[in-house]
């Protein structure tokens, strides 16, 4: 059992604020997006009183880091990474592949020797990325495919001149032809229509627009288009259910749904990859073809995922487990496992070592090393998954 150091990424999307503020700290001066905990080779953490990389530990020695039973699962490597997320302006719009796509991207561009922190690249591992949000604030979102009638509706309800394109495409193919349509158009489509148009004409329709059933659907995509106007992932973002996690409220996302973090603070946790296929608003790379590869043209419940009594987030995922742990709330935990402080002081303790971790402090659990978890406010506890996942709800 050892403090974990994290690794923060200063994305352009993060805040200069939100973490800051967790830890008792003024603004940076440099955004902070994400602070990652895990053993990603692209930022893995630190066993603090050691110096050592978790990764370097496990890669030395996976069945006593990880256990027998873990290893046997995922092989030698944690199969989970976990964040602290802060969102100050939206993600881009993303959906990640299945496991199959993964391993095949991976192998490919590894063939053609594309560096795996090169820009150009888009499999930087050979794993799928199921994923959890949970808020810690009130967590604004663009979750899967709306249902398709409602869709039209939207559509129709905001009056555009271009509408009748989208609503075509919409009833003939689904949500996915319209992203089809908007992010690859085919040559007829090329010489009759154009997408940077489309997408100023459906900012324009939802600042003008004035009625009630879809106000706040409307004013997110405003809110995209003041950052990313002629962008043709506007247009995706407006196929996709809004939510609005309210703090402790999580979502779950598999392979192949597109999603867009909008805004807020929130603990996110992941199968162990960084695997991310981007349809738009972004500076970065969008991979159209294995984008349109992954997506899936299935309907999405927006619904927040079930919460056991005793913390538990109840999702498919066989990577991973999230568990809050609140005020004076006391658990034991048998390794391998990751700790999250969030709000006030959290202790971990066994008959070894006793450490105190302040909010966005981590502490890592070895296999076969039990421990106590007491929060005096918020924690969160990371764990693999059970060998049998069942979601209730």
């Amino acid at each position: 059992m050892q403090r974990l150091t994290g690794v923060v990424q200063h994305y352009d999307w993060g805040s200069h604020g939100a973490l800051a503020g967790l830890r008792g700290e003024a603004a940076t001066t440099e955004p902070e997006a994400e602070l990652w905990l895990g053993a990603h080779p692209a930022a893995p953490s630190v066993l603090t009183e050691s110096g050592d990389s978790l990764l370097a530990r496990i890669e030395t020695d996976p069945v006593g880091m990880l256990g027998g039973g873990t290893v046997e699962r995922y092989g030698p490597r944690l199969p989970f990474l976990l964040k602290l997320l802060a969102a100050d302006s939206p993600l881009s719009i993303q959906a990640h592949p299945s496991p199959d796509q993964a391993a095949a991207g991976f192998a490919y561009e590894e063939s053609m020797g594309i560096p795996r922190d090169a820009s150009n690249r888009s499999f930087r591992d050979n794993s799928h990325k199921p994923e959890l949000i949970v808020a810690l604030t009130p967590f604004e979102a663009l979750v899967g495919f709306r249902d398709a009638n409602a869709t039209a509706d939207f559509f129709s309800a905001l009056e555009m001149e271009t509408a009748g394109w989208l609503l075509e495409r919409l009833d003939r193919d689904g949500p996915k032809g319209v992203v089809e349509m908007m992010l690859s158009p085919t040559v007829s489509e090329l010489d009759e229509l154009d997408v940077t148009e489309i997408s100023f004409q459906l900012g324009e329709a939802c600042r003008a627009y004035e009625g009630e059933h879809w106000t706040t659907e409307a004013s997110v995509i405003a809110k995209l288009d003041q950052k990313y106007g002629g962008d043709p992932g506007i247009v995706v973002a407006a196929l996709l259910n809004r939510v609005l996690l309210q703090p402790g409220e999580g979502v779950y996302l598999d392979a192949g749904h597109l999603h867009a973090y909008v805004g807020g603070l929130g603990v996110e946790i992941m199968a162990n990859s960084d695997n991310v296929l981007r349809g738009g608003l972004t500076s970065k790379r969008v991979d159209v073809p294995n984008l349109l590869n992954a997506i899936v043209n299935d309907i999405l419940d927006p619904r927040p995922v079930p919460m056991t009594e005793d913390g538990r987030y109840l999702t498919p995922a066989a990577e991973f487990e999230l568990t809050r742990i609140e005020y004076l709330a006391d658990r034991a935990v048998d390794g391998p496992a990751i700790v999250l402080a969030v709000e006030e002081d959290t202790t971990v303790s066994n008959d070894l070592a006793h450490m105190v971790l302040s909010p966005t402090e981590a502490a890592w659990i070895g296999a076969g090393e039990m421990a106590q978890v007491a929060s005096l406010g918020l924690a969160f506890l990371a764990t693999v998954g059970p060998t049998t996942t069942l979601v209730e709800g």
